[in-house]
């Protein structure tokens, strides 16, 4: 399998391939790291298919909506939780009113198993195109705008 180099890595320029072999990146003849990493999630983008680039922004996309969709949540609480004149009782209920869509979006992923243990995984960092396009878009109509960060 080829994957296809989006952030340099060892040595490794951006838009170079290297090949994946029983889990494992090489450049060459060299290891670079497993192929379920994080660091191969951050620095490569499966090519198989030659939509590496594609896979990547459209990752990159739906992981900066999610964390837009979280930050509104805590923008939308934080008025309540410094609001020294509300109860305990009446801070849990007004922010139980306060949607997380970010919740939400998570959700949508771990309904297409791209998620182990709150973890994005393997499988959502090698999707098709078709899978991680329905899931962006799913999160868009949720309200998820990229914060671009």
């Amino acid at each position: 399998m080829e994957y296809i180099c989006v952030k340099p890595f060892k040595g490794v320029a951006e838009g170079e391939t290297v090949t994946e072999t029983k889990g494992k990146l090489f450049h060459g003849d060299k290891v670079l790291c497993y192929s379920s990493s994080q660091n191969a999630y951050d620095h490569f983008a499966k090519n198989g298919d030659g939509k590496g680039q594609e896979r990547h922004a459209l990752i990159q996309s739906i992981l900066g909506k999610i964390t837009a969709l979280a930050k509104a949540h805590s923008d939308a609480c934080r008025p309540i939780m410094e609001n020294a004149e509300l109860t305990e009782e009446e801070r849990e209920a007004q922010i139980s009113e306060v949607e997380d869509l970010s919740l939400a979006a998570l959700a949508l992923a771990d309904k297409k198993g791209f998620r182990t243990h709150g973890t994005f995984n393997f499988e959502f960092h090698n999707a098709t195109i078709r899978s991680l396009r329905a899931l962006d878009d799913a999160i868009s109509e949720l309200g998820g705008e990229n914060d671009g960060e």
